[in-house]
């Protein structure tokens, strides 16, 4: 399969494909994918991706049994949780918003009231009796919802990664899907309710009784540091039951590893309607008919495939950035790495906002969230609504969906083994979601039950990590573009609306800070109250001291970050309007730019999809 991709680049690869890159990545060898990463001081790393790692002892305290091999080195707006199809609790409608009560506690998110779950609304007026609705609700319980408890000393799953995997595997993962896919709708553990699983909890299907009040209040599982251990979850009993249907406990789901070069198109077993193993005539049950066409293979004759390169980067709206592969590959390490390394510098910036059932208080997808956001856009299709992957409601519906949140889940252990240390709040530890187990018995679980997957039986295999060394070179020299702008100060730019693009100077509360200080206090970047249709894609990217305003290049120095979403809905004009915060890590992007003594930086933000619908509020620099 990694042949695909080391075909795709190097027949693209030239010279002056990449002259806009500076030579800072250069192809070691047309018959590997391997990159050879330049640092500027003419030190080389040579960098593969292609082949799995030889499972080694590891005795990182936060690292569980995953076998992955890294580097030790360290690295307010009111939420707008949305009332869609009916009333949400302690929210008041302003104008064409929600915003929540102030009944606020720091008290644990309680497992949904099943009794109280409604239709997800999917037009944009909640309110409105024609609006369009889709029903997401699990199977009312038979029995009585009991705490999950985890099988002591469980057989070991080691869970692939997709490239790597050989024709045995893919048999048996084929089985365990089509196994899933002929159970009847009705049982919880077909693959019907399995898929309605993510729209309940993330298109805001799910409501939660108040702690205090009672009320049934909506929530979503985006946006806060609910993200990332309820799809852990997810994954957890969606593989067991595919295990248990096959009746092998040893069962694992693969991984889309997307953050390394082989990895880096749409995994071959995925691709073809009819079952890619040689000898069988039945429907391939991981085919999704509702892709991007645009993504899939180019099939110029039967001796020649060349795979489509996945692009962090996508705009979707605007259509693919028309970017040789290599530039692509490029780009789309060094957004993992800001993703994982620049902007993930503690819990919340990783992981998401803390959220509390009815508080006032901002929502915010953490870094390695808008790191997953560009594959549900890249792998959807642009036609349908932009169906299956590409929205909240329907993105359950394509196999592919499980293969992605593994290695969104495994990023997690990454980002642990870098140093990141999870959210130690009581609240968050004692929070709680509801399931169905393998042999279809309701159960709850608690997110402090997830955090070590050896106890939860599996681990990944480990593969290579080349985004860890694709921190953009240091500028040799010192840029006077922010001294020498003439763009407005915060105070005279912002409230702004996203239809062209904006910049503008942002004054530094302290500037030539100490190493000691840095370790300390993180500077980052806070753009307040970003608001944006909640039914659309939109993205737009920020770079610093930069005179470009295209934007297409993430692989230097003043690429900072990228705000993207996932639509709740289908696309229609007017709707819901959703508020959210972001944030990114200003320390490493100061010092590349040897900008650690400026009173100010110059702060770009460069609309790519769906611009005119969205307005910012503000910018500020923080220190967490």
């Amino acid at each position: 399969m990694s042949s695909f991709l080391s075909t795709a680049l190097s027949s693209s690869f030239t010279p002056s494909s990449i002259s806009s890159t500076k030579d800072h990545y250069k192809i070691a060898s047309s018959t590997q994918i391997s990159l050879l990463y330049k640092k500027p001081n003419n030190q080389h790393f040579h960098v593969s991706a292609c082949k799995a790692i030889p499972p080694q002892r590891n005795n990182n305290k936060n690292s569980s049994s995953s076998s992955l091999s890294v580097e030790t080195s360290k690295v307010d707006r009111r939420n707008m949780l949305l009332g869609l199809g009916g009333a949400y609790g302690a929210a008041t409608i302003i104008g064409d918003k929600l915003a929540l009560g102030a009944d606020c506690t720091d008290l644990p998110l309680p497992y949904p009231d099943l009794t109280a779950c409604t239709k997800s609304v999917i037009s944009p007026i909640p309110d409105d009796p024609n609006a369009e609705q889709v029903e997401c609700c699990p199977p009312t319980p038979l029995s009585e919802i009991k705490p999950y408890k985890i099988p002591v000393n469980p057989v070991k799953r080691i869970r692939p990664a997709a490239h790597l995997v050989d024709e045995a595997y893919i048999r048996k993962y084929m089985n365990a899907i089509e196994a899933m896919k002929a159970l009847p709708d009705k049982d919880p553990r077909s693959f019907y309710q399995q898929a309605k699983i993510h729209c309940a909890y993330c298109n805001y299907g799910h409501k939660v009784k108040h702690p205090v009040t009672g009320e049934e209040v909506r929530f979503s599982v985006h946006g806060n540091w609910f993200f990332l251990p309820f799809h852990r979850w997810y994954l957890y009993f969606f593989e067991r039951i595919a295990g248990e249907l096959i009746n092998d406990p040893t069962f694992a789901l693969p991984y889309w590893n997307w953050d390394a070069p082989c990895g880096m198109t749409i995994p071959a077993m995925f691709v073809p309607e009819m079952s890619p193993l040689a000898g069988e005539t039945r429907p391939n049950p991981l085919y999704d008919a509702l892709r991007n066409p645009d993504h899939l293979p180019l099939n110029n004759d039967q001796d020649r495939c060349r795979q489509i390169v996945f692009d962090l980067n996508f705009n979707r709206a605007g259509g693919d950035n028309q970017l040789p592969d290599i530039t692509r590959v490029c780009n789309n390490l060094a957004f993992v790495y800001r993703n994982m390394v620049s902007n993930a510098v503690d819990a919340e910036r990783f992981m998401g906002n803390k959220y509390y059932v009815g508080c006032d208080i901002g929502r915010g997808a953490g870094s390695c969230e808008l790191l997953h956001n560009p594959a549900h856009s890249w792998t959807g299709t642009t036609q349908n609504n932009n169906e299956d992957m590409g929205n909240f409601y329907s993105a359950g519906f394509d196999p592919i969906f499980y293969c992605h949140h593994g290695n969104v889940d495994r990023t997690w252990d990454v980002w642990r083994k870098l140093g990141g240390n999870d959210f130690g709040d009581q609240a968050w530890l004692d929070s709680k979601f509801f399931f169905y187990d393998e042999l279809g018995d309701p159960v709850y679980v608690s997110v402090k039950d997830c955090l070590d997957e050896e106890k939860l039986g599996y681990e990944y295999q480990k593969v290579e990590l080349p985004w860890l060394q694709a921190r953009p070179p240091r500028k040799l020299e010192k840029s006077d573009v922010a001294a020498n702008s003439t763009a407005p100060t915060v105070a005279n730019a912002f409230p702004a609306k996203l239809d062209k693009v904006i910049k503008v100077l942002v004054q530094r509360p302290k500037k030539a800070r100490s190493a000691s200080q840095k370790k300390k206090k993180k500077e980052i970047l806070v753009f307040q109250d970003i608001e944006y249709p909640m039914n659309e894609f939109v993205k737009f990217d920020v770079f610093i001291n930069d005179e470009d305003e295209v934007g297409d290049l993430m692989s230097k120095a003043e690429f900072a970050g990228t705000f993207s979403t996932i639509p709740h809905g289908k696309g229609h004009e007017g709707g819901q309007v959703m508020a959210s915060s972001f944030t990114i890590g200003l320390d490493e992007v100061l010092e590349d730019l040897q900008a650690d003594d400026d009173e100010y930086i110059l702060v770009t933000l460069i609309p790519k999809a769906g611009g005119d619908k969205v307005t910012i509020d503000g910018l500020k620099i923080d220190f967490v």
